[in-house]
């Protein structure tokens, strides 16, 4: 919340910041500083997800898909509607893979670039994943599995009962790379997050933070620093800001 207020469509991003620091102000209104905000849509609209995918993000919406990208501008960044009318229900409803990023959304399975898209779902999947989403829409996410060249979506299934019913207990799985779906059984998993460990990593027994899934070379282990000159975001803010989720920048 801003001052007891929400708001569900609302894009925030902070000053910029040098690799590995906070930004030094959220207030539009620092002259000093390149900190903005942005309203996507009217206020039916509630903001889930913004997903880096190659040099802009995808922001997902209940009720549509826009692009998010550097404007080189004043204004810093522009919004481009990408799918309107097509929204999704939940946080993590997309992954990327090396065929593009594969989203979660209402009624659908899509295959996407930002600009075109085709669902990998119909006549084959769709309608009985659509069934099972219907019960608990807000605990599905969805993962990607480079080791395995597949997307995973990962839904409650239907013989959850009780307080299990926050993690998932099937995935549907997407291989990119044959193109078929298959499902594996999740022991009531809540999240789910691939790690890729270099061999000297798994020698080393060290710990990775799959955050941002870039390995710094120089440790092997995850480089969760910012980008220099680059923003971190807040979306649909709906909550006190100091308590929000990071949005870290692409690449």
């Amino acid at each position: 919340m801003i001052d007891g207020v929400r708001h569900p469509n609302m894009v925030k991003w902070g000053s910029s910041a040098d690799p590995g620091n906070m930004p030094s102000t959220w207030d539009p209104a620092d002259t000093a500083a390149d900190a903005g905000e942005a309203y996507i849509a009217d206020n039916s609209t509630e903001l889930f997800d913004l997903i880096p995918y190659r040099d802009f993000w995808i922001l997902y919406a209940s009720d549509g898909i826009w692009r998010w990208s550097f404007s080189y501008d004043n204004f810093i960044f522009k919004k481009e509607v990408f799918l309107p009318g097509v929204g999704v229900f939940c946080q993590r409803c997309a992954a990327n893979t090396p065929k593009g990023q594969v989203a979660l959304v209402k009624g659908d399975v899509i295959l996407h670039d930002g600009y075109s898209y085709q669902s990998i779902a119909y006549g084959r999947i769709k309608d009985e994943l659509t069934d099972l989403i219907k019960q608990w829409p807000s605990r599905c996410y969805v993962v990607s599995d480079y080791t395995t060249s597949e997307v995973m979506v990962c839904i409650p299934g239907p013989d959850v009962d009780g307080y299990k019913r926050i993690g998932a207990t099937i995935a549907y799985c997407w291989n990119w790379e044959l193109n078929i779906w298959y499902t594996r059984t999740l022991p009531y998993v809540p999240h789910l997050e691939i790690a890729y460990p270099t061999w000297e990593s798994l020698i080393d027994d060290s710990v990775i933070d799959t955050h941002t899934e870039i390995i710094d070379t120089a440790t092997d282990l995850i480089d969760v620093s910012t980008p220099a000159g680059a923003q971190m975001f807040m979306i649909g803010v709906a909550q006190d800001i100091d308590t929000l989720p990071i949005i870290q920048p692409p690449g």
